[in-house]
């Protein structure tokens, strides 16, 4: 049954040759009986691969002995089912192979592991940890121990592993995790030097018993790199805490940068060395350490390794300088330097020197480039400290300077303290200011340094704005470099100067800097010179307006003093106005000693007891700032008085501190002004009604009489008549002027023409010529009426024919815009010399007085409406009567300049 399906062997005994390895042992009882302990035996020969054993017996499983499954794997009681045991023998079969398949992949992967085990670079060593012994190690972990293939293995692993008690620690956690790694172990190689390693292990268990596969890693070198890393660190750090300590001076801080230098680069000397490129030579200014280079030293900068430092952009480091170059030889002579390693300084853009650090001895090795870098670091903060050093100098220089020019009082003086700082503070010899005229199209120069003094020994000629180099420096408002500059003389005395800046001084000019050396302004010098121009600038406009607050003192001064009105300067303190000064009209007037009043306050003094509430009103509105007027009524040395008071108060800072306060005597005009309404009201109502009843009598009885009576009726009633007309005049004035003159604009043009056809009704026939165009607007409204109709009746209502002419024209005031001007010529008699002169006059007196009321009423209108008029009277006969008035185009009264001369009057 079993032959079907595999290939069975029968055997006599179990040493019976076979050729090939059997996948099941079928045995009975009496031949496992006989033959048990070599059963045991080639089962155990076959290794890890499963060989299974299957017994073959009449008794029931549970009938056998417990020891017999220690030779067994299966049993099978007969008889039994072809089934079940077929079932058995497969089922036995499959586990065998099975077996034998984990095995061949576990014998593959064992020849693959000797293979990476042999070939790899890292070193793999296999501990026994029980025997402590190295199992194996491969050839990388034969060359690292120094040990051959025979003899690592004999190896204790206190041996390989001096700190055994750190190593057996790593062990215990690796054997507790499976895998670990450490850094921190040492170990010894066969010729006992120690070095450091870093160790990989994995846990496994060969024959029963505990190994580490560990791979072994020589990190000594990164160990090295390592505390190298950390001793560059603690040096930067002490570098950084010498130059950051706020305690020590700059010469402090430089001795122990400089200490510490040598320190790190295990040197003898360290220097600082400045260089003086005008004459090719060096200075040590400060050293430390050994004397083998001296402070204040000094020599030529050739054949100097300095020389070839400030050449290079990097530190250029010697360890060895005469095996190094030939280039190095001559220095090496000169100095006995074999070791040298410097870096350049470079201040405001320019090499200040070097920073060095030097010894007899050669060094072993050359630099590192962390040594290279910690010199960069020295040199960088030199040259940072050096430059802060010098430009705070040059800062505090330009400090004084800016002192000296706020209080220098004269243009002149400021611009010489300039020209003279640029020599002082920058070394730099040339040195010009050129002002601006008042023209602002040309640059005159008015101030030289000494060197440019000694260089030009001509005046040097203006420049213009719009077309020189200088002028697009003014017009630009910014620095600028300058070429092409023409000093006026044959050789060009510019010509030899590298470099030139202008510099704007705002609206004020130019301050112009040369030199002879190339590119001596560097971008610092050129940022401070800005500041310097800058501060110049100020002190220039400070000066410009502390002239004209001068003359504005002295013109206000001037009318303080001069003034015939009365006037106060106060300071406010509190609600309270103090005096500061009074003018000699005050003093007049108030009967108040101007020295005496001083400090007293001004309501105190002048204002009555029951005009306080209206003095307080005065001062709430001038604390809020508003100037305004109003009439007041104050105690004077004559008593109480009228005034037009005037308040101007002056601001500071957004609030009111100070002002003035003026007043004007109005008291005789008050006076005049209310006798004029008196008589007024006398003229318009109690002699006008007088005149009527006189001018009703007389036309009552004009017709009941005749003769030389009738001759006397009739003149009292044209008497009458012109009084009645002349008030009528006087009140049409009073109630147009009562109105704001400039409130109103009109079209003369139509005025007239309704005008002139209104008179022609009342007087007849007459001619009149109209030139005008279609529009004429000026400012005036009902009272041009007035003026227009008085002028237009007289030149008929005094015609010396029946058949008057009148001329009317209308035109532009000349070539002034904004100004109209409107002619009236008549051929009448002309007016009397007598009203003209009173008109230009002004004035009327008993014995010089004009005849009637209408062309003061014309005058009066036109002056208030900002305009005039003049009256000519030909040589042959007529009147010519010309109006000039504004128009409204010209934006309000006033705003522009009549085109007429002012008339006498």
């Amino acid at each position: 049954m079993l032959s079907g399906h595999y290939r069975v062997d029968s055997l006599e005994g179990v040493d019976a040759a076979v050729d090939a390895t059997p996948n099941l042992y079928i045995v009975d009882e009496s031949f496992l009986a006989s033959h048990r302990d070599r059963i045991s035996h080639l089962t155990d020969d076959s290794d890890s691969v499963f060989q299974p054993v299957l017994l073959v017996t009449t008794h029931a499983e549970r009938e056998l002995a417990e020891s017999i499954w220690q030779v067994i794997d299966d049993v099978l009681t007969v008889p039994t089912q072809p089934a079940l045991l077929r079932n058995r023998v497969e089922n036995l079969v499959d586990r065998q192979k099975l077996s034998q398949q984990v095995e061949d992949e576990r014998d593959k992967a064992t020849t693959l592991f000797q293979r990476i085990f042999q070939s790899s670079n890292d070193a793999i060593c296999i501990a026994d940890i029980e025997r402590e012994r190295v199992r194996a190690a491969n050839q990388s972990a034969q060359d690292l121990f120094g040990y051959s293939a025979g003899d690592i293995e004999t190896v204790r692993l206190a041996d390989l592993y001096p700190d055994y008690e750190a190593f057996m620690g790593f062990v215990d956690r690796v054997i507790e995790e499976g895998q670990g790694r450490t850094e921190e172990l040492r170990c010894e190689n066969a010729s006992g030097d120690l070095f450091h390693v870093s160790l990989s292990s994995s846990y496994v268990e060969i024959d029963g018993r505990p190994h580490l596969i560990n791979n072994v890693r020589d990190i000594t070198e990164q160990k090295g790199r390592e505390a190298q890393r950390r001793q560059s660190e603690q040096y930067r750090k002490r570098l950084y805490e010498i130059t950051s300590d706020p305690g020590l001076s700059f010469d402090e801080k430089l001795d122990r940068v400089l200490e510490l230098g040598c320190e790190r680069l295990d040197v003898a000397n360290g220097h600082l060395v400045r260089i003086d490129a005008t004459t090719d030579s060096h200075e040590v200014l400060k050293a430390s350490g050994s004397e083998i280079v001296q402070e204040g030293s000094t020599q030529a900068l050739e054949p100097t390794y300095c020389s070839k430092t400030i050449e290079s952009d990097s530190v250029l480091a010697l360890h060895n300088a005469p095996e190094q170059g030939e280039e190095y030889e001559r220095a090496f002579e000169k100095s006995g330097l074999a070791t040298y390693a410097s870096s350049r300084l470079v201040v405001g853009g320019e090499v200040f020197g070097t920073v060095c650090f030097v010894d007899r001895e050669p060094r072993d090795s050359p630099f590192s480039e962390r040594e290279k870098t910690f010199i960069e670091l020295i040199a960088r903060w030199l040259s940072h400290e050096l430059e802060r050093r010098e430009r705070t100098h040059i800062l505090n220089d330009l400090h004084r300077v800016s002192v000296d020019l706020l209080t220098a009082e004269t243009r002149e003086e400021i611009v010489s303290l300039a020209t003279e700082a640029v020599e002082d503070i920058f070394g730099i010899d040339i040195a010009i200011v050129y002002l601006v005229r008042a023209d602002g199209e040309t640059l005159d120069p008015v101030a030289t340094s000494p060197g440019a003094q000694e260089r030009f020994d001509r005046e040097l000629p203006s420049e213009r704005v719009g077309t020189s180099p200088l002028g697009g420096v003014f017009e630009g408002n910014e620095s600028v470099p300058i070429t092409d500059l023409d000093d006026g003389s044959d050789g060009g005395s510019f010509e030899t100067l590298h470099s030139m800046v202008g510099f704007p001084l705002r609206d004020h000019g130019i301050l112009l800097v040369g030199s002879t050396e190339m590119e001596a302004l560097g971008r610092t010098d050129r940022e401070e010179l800005e500041l310097l121009a800058t501060n110049t600038a100020a002190a220039l406009t400070r000066t410009d307006r502390e002239q004209q607050l001068r003359e504005a003192h002295q013109h206000r001064s001037k009318l303080f003093e001069n003034s015939t009105d009365c006037v106060v300067e106060i300071e406010f303190e509190d609600w309270t106005p103090i005096i500061r000064d009074v003018n000699p009209a005050f003093e007049s007037v108030f009967g108040f000693d101007r020295d005496a009043v001083r400090g007293d306050s001004l309501q105190r003094l002048i204002v009555p007891p029951d005009r306080t509430a209206e003095s307080d009103s005065i001062i709430t509105r001038a604390r809020r700032g508003e100037p305004f007027e109003t009439e007041v009524r104050r105690e004077t040395a004559d008593g109480r008085r009228d005034f037009l008071f005037r308040g101007i108060p002056i601001e500071e800072d957004g609030k009111v501190t100070s002002g003035y306060a003026v007043y004007t005597d109005i008291t005789e005009r008050r006076r005049q002004e209310q006798q004029v309404q008196v008589l007024n009201r006398i003229l318009r109502h109690n002699l006008n009604n007088k005149v009527n009843v006189i001018h009703g009598y007389a036309t009552r009885i004009q017709d009941q009489v005749d003769g030389p009576v009738a001759d006397a009726v009739t003149a009292i009633s044209e008497a009458s008549e012109e009084l009645l007309d002349l008030s009528e005049k006087t009140t049409q004035f009073r109630k147009a002027n009562k109105r704001d003159p400039a409130s109103d604009d009109i079209n003369v043009v139509p005025l007239i023409e309704e005008l002139i056809a209104d008179i022609r009704d009342e007087y007849g026939e007459m001619t009149v010529t109209v030139d005008a165009p279609d529009r004429a607007e000026v400012v005036g409204g009902e009272l041009l009426r007035i003026a227009f109709h008085e002028v237009l009746e007289n030149a008929v209502k005094h015609a010396a024919k029946s058949d008057p002419t009148v001329e009317v024209t209308v035109t532009e005031a000349g070539s002034t815009e904004g100004w109209t001007e409107i002619t009236i010529t008549d051929d009448g008699p002309g007016i009397p010399a007598i009203e003209q002169d009173v008109l230009k006059s002004g004035l009327e007196t008993p014995l010089q007085h004009g005849s009637g009321l209408g062309l003061w009423l014309v005058n009066w209108i036109i002056k208030s409406l900002g305009g005039d008029f003049t009256v000519e009277t030909p040589d042959d006969s007529g009147s010519k009567v010309t109006f000039h008035l504004p128009q409204r185009s010209i934006g309000g009264l006033g705003s522009v300049e009549p085109p007429f001369e002012e008339p006498e009057w």
